[in-house]
């Protein structure tokens, strides 16, 4: 109450101001609450889509997508149906194969092929076995089987000329440090900075320069030449010998760039 009204008043907004806020923050909070992702993901991602507890797996494989295998699995429907396919063809080579070992009177374990004789011998046992079930295929199913091994050698044909035809393209552009000794040789075209070889040449010291910024260093090199003359004869005239700066704080130096000055102007 000794307070001013005007200290007072401050004193109640700034803590109505801080409730405010306090219960802008709940509210936030309660508002704001964490999505929960459809998207099933991990090693079981296909029974929690089949389950129905997500709407499809991170390969996006919907419920409907999905079957249970007779070893009670979770698959994908595609999958299932294509190893089926496969299964086929590699149940006739099983089955060729016992077969083959039938006949041939092999018992217990025997690679087939391999370096021994009896490996040898039972690969192609079962694989006339294997050739003979075709033959004896119907028409249609053997014009299948020969439809696709032709169709399988034209690919892998046209694959391979595919691959003849498309080379990697070799660049005409020079790059690194000895990019213009490379363009002046004649082995690329250009450098990175657009320079060919008729717009490069040797320096005295048998470096490959370009003839553009060579001829820029010969004119700057004039107006050097000069303040260098000047130094050296400053130097003589002043009986200065070894290191000694141009200018500086020593009063040798002071001296020396004093001198060259003079010279340089007259």
């Amino acid at each position: 109450m000794a307070l001013p009204m005007k200290n007072a008043m401050k004193v109640m907004k700034s803590s109505a101001m801080k409730a405010k806020t306090s219960m802008k923050a709940k509210a936030m909070k309660v508002m704001k609450k964490k999505a929960v992702s459809k998207i099933a993901m991990g090693k079981r991602a296909k029974s929690v889509v089949f389950r129905g507890s997500k709407e499809k797996t991170s390969g996006g494989l919907a419920k409907s997508q999905l079957m249970k295998n007779k070893r009670g699995k979770v698959v994908s429907k595609k999958m299932h149906a294509k190893g089926k396919t496969i299964q086929k063809f590699v149940q006739r080579w099983l089955d060729s194969v016992m077969t083959a070992r039938k006949e041939l009177g092999i018992k217990g374990f025997c690679a087939v092929g391999g370096k021994s004789a009896q490996g040898k011998a039972l690969y192609a046992k079962a694989k006339l076995c294997t050739h003979l079930e075709i033959m004896a295929l119907p028409m249609k199913n053997a014009m299948k089987v020969m439809k696709s091994s032709a169709m399988k050698a034209k690919t892998s044909m046209k694959a391979k000329a595919m691959k003849v035809m498309k080379k990697k393209a070799v660049s005409k552009i020079a790059m690194g440090k000895r990019a213009k000794s490379v363009v002046f040789r004649g082995s690329k075209e250009k450098t990175s900075g657009g320079l060919a070889k008729s717009q490069l040449m040797k320096n005295k010291r048998g470096k490959v320069v370009s003839k553009k910024m060579h001829a820029k260093g010969k004119t700057i090199q004039k107006f050097v030449q000069r303040w260098l003359d000047s130094v050296m004869t400053a130097r003589k005239e002043l009986g200065i010998k070894g290191f000694c700066a141009v200018g500086g704080k020593s009063a040798q130096g002071k001296a020396l760039y004093a001198k060259a000055k003079a010279l340089y102007a007259a």
